[in-house]
């Protein structure tokens, strides 16, 4: 298994969430799909610290993605500005349970991580 394998786990199992309603709990698989793709991409920044897996940290990967060669200083703005805004999404849903995460909002993080995928490629 490696990291495309696991983005396309997170995807089908967020697909099957939406399905069921599980607004929630897609949005994690989103957003953990997403940083699987950007993880892939940054991790000869590496070594990271962090125990046995040592994968670059959630709140580093905007700023390591700024130090990509072969995307314009404009794509790496948006590529940081949506996987802030998913990590926000992903916090809301799994950790603030006041914060309303409906179908609206799910649809938006799809959006946003469609986006994200064809920026970084």
């Amino acid at each position: 298994m490696n990291w495309s394998d696991l983005e396309l786990e997170r995807n089908s199992a967020a697909d099957l969430l939406t399905t069921e309603g599980l607004h929630r709990d897609s949005i994690n698989r989103i957003y953990y799909a997403v940083y699987r793709r950007a993880a892939e991409r940054v991790q000869r920044f590496g070594p990271f610290k962090g125990g046995r897996w040592a994968n670059p940290p959630h709140d580093e990967v905007p700023g390591l993605l700024g130090c990509l060669s072969g995307y314009s200083n404009e794509s790496k703005a948006e590529m940081r500005s949506i996987f802030n805004e998913m990590l926000k999404k992903r916090v809301d849903a799994d950790y603030r349970p006041g914060v309303v995460i409906d179908e609206t909002v799910v649809k938006e993080v799809y959006r946003k991580a469609r986006k994200f995928k064809k920026l970084i490629g």
